[in-house]
């Protein structure tokens, strides 16, 4: 190819390269800076990085403080890898109210908030060997904007890297045999069992419910399509394959709850680790919840146990009520197979929406 030809090409490619970036850039809001405290960490050393959230628009921003790591780590938002293989997180899985006033901070334009996070905490790093981590923008979505209102901000992050020097060793797993109530009283274990049973009864009529639509009246199933997005064959059988093992969990494994959770907080109803199955953390607003109906005590039992590895290993993609949870149907039907509100939502079914 003769140069000139070859020059061509190349300033060709550039720009069109260029473009989308500088698109990006123009209409960045916040910026995520991530930096590591070390470049190389040993097997005993906290694995420390520093989260760095920069607005970077013209006005004030108004997020979700549960979507950075400012009060902690509680779900997957970040994105950790070793070489090829994604890193699993093992930190809590927290279902959440509807946010309040308080559930919110708000960033000056050019302000930024630094938190440091250990990673070690939060993700299954135990093999020696070079980790890139980056804040999951696609799968979080920071939420921004006024109560009512939120939509996804649009976020640049960075990647950092840093060496694991040698191998570390893994907590150990509880026990499956571990007691079905701890430091709960009697009057609590009345509700929980109430619960459970409900819990049970809804996830085997959405399994039902699920089975037995015919398969000409599915595309339009207004009950799958507000929680589980536009219909194809194999997400509808991914739906009724993930309640099949709902139901089968539900009905036949000896699950535990704790009473007295470290994380629980405000606007907490229960959380999950989901490598330990099947114990299950109840929180203050379990307890404040109907038995049943929207954000009951057994949608809450729906929603935690899908979560377990060993069950339908649902994330959470959407949290904090019904309405980002519809939001997510609409923007990604195949998350939404993969979120734990949805198949909440569904098996409360509250309002009662037909097949």
């Amino acid at each position: 190819m003769p140069n000139i030809v070859r020059n061509m090409v190349f300033l060709i490619s550039a720009f069109f390269s260029i473009v989308p970036l500088a698109f990006a850039q123009q209409n960045q809001e916040i910026e995520i800076v991530l930096q590591s405290r070390l470049t190389s960490f040993g097997n005993d050393t906290p694995l420390i990085i520093d989260f760095t959230l920069t607005n970077r628009s013209r006005s004030p921003i108004r997020l979700l403080r549960w979507t950075t790591p400012i009060d902690g780590v509680s779900g997957e938002i970040f994105s950790v890898a070793r070489g090829s293989q994604p890193i699993q997180y093992i930190g809590p899985l927290v279902k959440r109210a509807e946010p309040t006033e308080a559930d919110f901070i708000n960033i000056e334009p050019g302000q930024s908030i630094s938190v440091p996070v250990d990673l070690s905490l939060y993700y299954a790093i135990y093999e020696a060997g070079i980790y890139a981590v980056t804040y999951d923008t696609e799968r979080v979505g920071l939420l921004v904007g006024p109560q009512g209102a939120l939509r996804r901000a649009q976020v640049l992050s960075n990647a950092v890297t840093f060496r694991l020097l040698s191998g570390r060793i893994p907590p150990e797993r509880i026990p499956l045999s571990a007691p079905k109530f701890d430091q709960c009283d009697s009057s609590q274990q009345d509700d929980i069992g109430a619960a459970l049973a409900e819990a049970n009864n809804i996830a085997s009529a959405a399994l039902q419910v699920l089975q037995g639509t015919p398969s000409a009246q599915q595309p339009n199933s207004q009950r799958y399509l507000t929680w589980f997005g536009a219909h194809t064959i194999g997400l509808y059988a991914k739906a009724t394959g993930n309640f099949s093992k709902i139901a089968d969990a539900l009905a036949n494994k000896a699950i535990s709850f704790g009473c007295h959770g470290s994380v629980c907080g405000p606007g907490v109803y229960a959380y999950v680790f989901r490598g330990q199955p099947y114990n299950i953390f109840v929180c203050q607003k379990f307890w404040s919840a109907a038995l049943k109906g929207t954000d009951s005590r057994s949608g809450t039992i729906v929603h935690e146990i899908s979560h377990f590895e060993v069950v339908v290993f649902t994330d959470d993609y959407s949290s904090g009520g019904q309405n980002t949870a519809k939001l997510l149907a609409v923007e990604n039907p195949p998350q939404a197979t993969e979120n734990a509100d949805s198949h909440e939502y569904f098996a409360e079914n509250n309002p009662d929406l037909p097949m």
